[in-house]
């Protein structure tokens, strides 16, 4: 594991989501790489008005994805793709 630069530890702070794959319990080697270069990091909230128009943005792909069985590749794309296209302005505004 590369070391950060002290310039960038000394002024970085990393804002997390709350994703429950930052936090796994045991193995967590991202969590690992932080501890052991020093990175601040804290957990916001995941309905922050902090965080970008983007993450709104994931909510229609991913939840199509969930409703579709993808048992190959393509099936997988064509459900993202599908989610995509039904993304709107007004999903990503609420």
């Amino acid at each position: 594991m590369e070391e950060v630069s002290n310039g960038l530890r000394d002024s970085f702070i990393l804002e997390e989501d709350g994703d429950s794959g930052y936090r796994l319990k045991g193995q967590n080697i991202v969590k690992k790489w932080k501890e052991k270069t020093g990175l601040k990091h804290y957990f916001n909230c995941s309905g922050s008005p902090d965080w970008p128009p983007i993450e709104k943005c994931w909510r229609k792909p991913k939840s199509t994805v969930k409703s579709q069985m993808c048992l190959t590749y393509e099936d997988l794309v064509e459900a993202v793709q599908d989610g995509w296209h039904k993304l709107d302005q007004k999903s990503i505004n609420n």
